[in-house]
This record gives structure tokens, C-alpha cells and sequence, in this order.
């Protein structure tokens, strides 16, 4: 084990795909994660008494270095232990006590030889099954390009298998950027996958607005294969996080060239986030928008 001594894991993550011209290709620009604190309360209209004392705005961060790791992208808890898995884009999950703040020198898994870790490629995101201990979910890019979501098991609470992949979902990719990345499930035990447009700029393949398509918005999946992959939301440009919290799901879905979004919506299918037609709260190459139909950002 080494040690590596605190608490606080800060880690930086990979930036999908920002405005990148004509061009078919991006690099990735790393961007540090940082965690706010709760809003001060407001209030509106004339009042005659003192607020209730709420909790002051944060006013900065502080870090503090615990482990030199090659581009970690997502921290996963285990629930009801001091585990936590590391995702490396590279194509490796290593182990973080909590308790102790050691990272184990095993790796947790390594499918390194058979992920294109390129750019915006890579070992995307990771998912624990809900009610199965055992059973852990990987989001990839192989080797050609394509988009993978894989379902490993554990052999030991800080170990799986790597030769005991089951592929449950591909989908080529006409550009190696756009490659969205979260994976999550949803309370119903069925898995969300954020899929990018396809690449390039400026939705040249068309699929932001193609109900056709599984490109370009989330896709559920069933990780029991009882019922084939289907589109749940559409109308996303690179959709390269998201999270579900009380029947709501954020999604942070990165912009062109001037405006990324953040949209908040009931965690159910149909939604339609608007994009090519809109970026963020703009009208995009001026085509004539309507808000009809859309669901548009809060921010």
C-alpha cells in the first residue's frame, strides 16, 4: 500500500470537446472539479423581522495534493464502506481507502489493452449495480473508436475480473470527439448513458435533432438485456456528466464556442435539450428559434 495521507481527494478531469471549428479532432483540456456549498437563503418583498441565521456563501477553496495519478475522471464510493474506485482514462480503476487515504498498488481492473485512450477517448465512466455487489459497469472507448459499455464483476471487494467482460451496448462513432461519458442508474434499476452528437462541430452529422439516432442525447439501457437500447433524451451536444438525485437529473452538456449549459429536468424520457437549435440560452447561427418543444437550461 502507499500512503498517501488525507482526506480530501481532489482530482482533475477531462474537458470534452469545446468549439473546435472544421476540424474533426480535439484535445481535451483538463479542468479541476471543486464542490460549492449551499446557497445563502433569499428573500423577496418587504419584512419586518430578521431572517433565520443560514449557512455564509463559501468564500474559496483550499487542496491539498494526495496522489500523482494520469488523468483520473470520476471518483465512485462504494456504498457502506470506506472504498472508493478511481477512473483513469487510460483504461484503469485503482482503489482508494477512505479511512486511511492509501491507494492500493494492485489496480482494481486494467482494460488498458483494449482502450483507445486518445483526446477525448478513453475510460469514460464507471457504475456500481444498485442491489448486486458484484457486478460494476464500464463506459469506453475501444480501440477503434466505437462506444463500449461493458458489465465486469468484482472477484474481491478491491478486485474484478478482467477476462470476464460482457459486452452489453456498441455504437460506432463517425469523430473520435463528442464521446459524451456518464454512466449512472436511474432508481428503476435501468442504466443512462450520455451520448455525444457524433464529433466534428457544428452538429455536422445532424443527430442533435434526429429522434432516429441514438447520438446526441441519453440512452437507457437494459443491463439484463431483456429489452433493446432506446434514445430517453435528445437534443444534447456532449452531454459529459449528469447526475440523478430525487426524481430530478443535471446534466452539464458542453457548448460550442461560447456557451455551456447546465439543465435540470424531471427524470423522465422525452425530454428534447434543444441543441443544434439552441446553445445554452442562445439561439444558434441564427436559426430562427422557438423555446417550444425544448427543455432549456437553468444556467
Amino acid at each position: 500500500m502507499r500512503r498517501i495521507g488525507a482526506s480530501l481527494l481532489a482530482l482533475v478531469l477531462v474537458a470534452c470537446s469545446s468549439g473546435d471549428g472544421n476540424s474533426t479532432t480535439s484535445t481535451s483540456s483538463p479542468a479541476t472539479t471543486t464542490t460549492a456549498g449551499p446557497a445563502p437563503t433569499t428573500t423577496t418583498g418587504p419584512t419586518t423581522s430578521t431572517p433565520e441565521q443560514t449557512i455564509p456563501p463559501l468564500q474559496g477553496l483550499s487542496y491539498q495534493k494526495v496522489a500523482d495519478l494520469r488523468f483520473p475522471v470520476q471518483v465512485v464510493a462504494r456504498p457502506g464502506s470506506m472504498l472508493a474506485f478511481i477512473v483513469l482514462k487510460g483504461g484503469v480503476i485503482r482503489a482508494l481507502d477512505l479511512g486511511t487515504g492509501t491507494i492500493a498498488d494492485e489496480p482494481v481492473l486494467d482494460i488498458s489493452d483494449r482502450v483507445r485512450d486518445s483526446g477525448e477517448q478513453g475510460l469514460l465512466a464507471m457504475a456500481l449495480h444498485p442491489t448486486d455487489d458484484a457486478r460494476l459497469f464500464l463506459h469506453y472507448s475501444g480501440r477503434d473508436g466505437r462506444t463500449v459499455v461493458s458489465e465486469f464483476r468484482f472477484v474481491a471487494p478491491d478486485a474484478a475480473d478482467p477476462d470476464g467482460e460482457r459486452v452489453i451496448f456498441e455504437h460506432a462513432q463517425p469523430a473520435p470527439n463528442h464521446n459524451g461519458g456518464m454512466i449512472e442508474f436511474t432508481p428503476d434499476g435501468r442504466l443512462l448513458l450520455g451520448l455525444g452528437d457524433g464529433g466534428a462541430s457544428n452538429d455536422r452529422f445532424g443527430n442533435g435533432q434526429n429522434p432516429d439516432t441514438l447520438l446526441g442525447g441519453l440512452v437507457e439501457l437494459d443491463v439484463d438485456g431483456d429489452t433493446a437500447p432506446r434514445l430517453y433524451a435528445m437534443g444534447l451536444r456532449n452531454p459529459w456528466r449528469f447526475w440523478i438525485d430525487e426524481g430530478l437529473i443535471y446534466i452539464a452538456d458542453v457548448g460550442q464556442n461560447q456557451y455551456e449549459e447546465v439543465s435540470v429536468a424531471p427524470l423522465q424520457p422525452g425530454h428534447n435539450f434543444g441543441w443544434p437549435v439552441w446553445e445554452g440560452l442562445h439561439c444558434f447561427q441564427g436559426r430562427g428559434c422557438d423555446e417550444e418543444g425544448f427543455v432549456m437550461p437553468v444556467h
